[in-house]
């Protein structure tokens, strides 16, 4: 069970993404932060309902949204790059196969640390830039 320190410590996290959030959306739509957290409030807004009170400029998709952002930057050369790349049929069963001889292997020898080195793999797996905060929480 969750200790009140605990829950007020999560809480005030939540509470904190909460603001940047409707901070971040007031500076962009030019409207007060107090009339943003109104409209949200933990609602989810269709397109429609979101074009009506101002959420949005318009309504589309990925394509239309990559269009705008590549317009408004002021960029004409750019391409788009799915990802993950899909593999054939043959390479995901492939893949599944070694990837599960690989977990159960690594489990078995790694036991309760099995978890430490699959975090560990994902992070390594990832090329780029990263911001990570690790933390756990136990419940007894």
């Amino acid at each position: 069970m969750m200790t009140e320190a605990e829950r007020l410590m999560i809480q005030k996290d939540v509470d904190q993404v909460y603001n940047t959030f409707t901070s971040r959306v007031a500076e962009g739509r030019k409207i007060p932060q107090a009339m943003v957290d109104s409209i949200g409030q933990g609602r989810i807004w269709s397109g429609t309902d979101a074009l009506r009170i101002g959420l949005v400029d318009r309504l589309g998709g990925l394509d239309d949204a990559i269009a705008s952002a590549a317009k408004m930057a002021n960029v004409t050369n750019y391409r788009i790059k799915n990802m993950p790349e899909q593999k054939s049929p043959y390479q995901s069963l492939m893949q599944d196969l070694t990837a599960g001889a690989e977990t159960k292997y690594m489990q078995m020898k790694l036991g309760t640390e099995y978890k430490y080195w699959n975090a560990f793999q994902n992070i390594m797996s990832i090329q780029g830039i990263q911001a990570r905060e690790f933390y756990e929480i136990g419940f007894n």
